[in-house]
């Protein structure tokens, strides 16, 4: 809705678009002390009376009480209205409705905060899965009996160290990732092959 105030600060006149915002007709905001005051949320008119000192301002994200007692989120931009001589005739205000804006921030914030939850559930998943891994390594490499895992494609994932001595296979040979048919050309204990 559009708003022309003067410079004692009173309403000099506003559209019909203000009805459609608040519920309150024309007629009415101009019988309004204060205006627009009394129809801003109460939370919100300390910050919107001291923005409103300014000569100019864009933008004010503020809550306005609808007539019906609903709360509707608005944005203010507001400009001054000056004579042919320069004199100052107040100023003119545009408000806008941003109900839609701010319900789409809500639930972005709750998408924001869903996936923030999300990830922090999967970086403790993570943070188990290695800790058992790690305990089932420790198990593994404890063992006198030789192991080896492989991939579907045959390929080593994990030996333990007994493998290793089992087959004498020196350490600095890297195994993992290796076809598993060729893990024993390193071995150097002919008769167990």
């Amino acid at each position: 809705w559009e708003s022309w105030i003067g410079p004692d600060g009173r309403l000099i006149w506003v559209n019909s678009s203000v009805e459609h915002l608040t519920g309150y007709t024309p007629r009415e905001c101009l019988a309004m002390d204060g205006y627009p005051l009394p129809i801003v949320c109460a939370e919100d008119r300390t910050r919107v009376a001291q923005a409103h000192a300014g000569q100019r301002g864009e933008n004010l994200e503020y809550r306005i009480r609808h007539r019906d007692g609903a709360l509707r989120w608005v944005s203010e931009s507001w400009q001054p209205i000056l004579g042919p001589g320069g004199e100052a005739l107040g100023h003119r205000s545009s408000v806008r409705d941003i109900g839609a804006l701010k319900d789409a921030e809500r639930v972005l914030e709750q998408k924001i905060s869903a996936l923030a939850h999300s990830e922090q559930l999967q970086r403790l998943s993570a943070l188990q899965a290695q800790q058992e891994q790690a305990r089932m390594v420790s198990l593994l490499s404890a063992m006198r009996v030789g192991i080896l895992f492989e991939a579907v494609d045959k390929r080593v994932l994990y030996h333990n160290p007994a493998f290793r001595r089992a087959w004498l296979i020196p350490d600095e040979i890297d195994l993992k990732g290796r076809d598993t048919r060729e893990v024993l050309r390193y071995s150097a204990n002919v008769p167990a092959r």
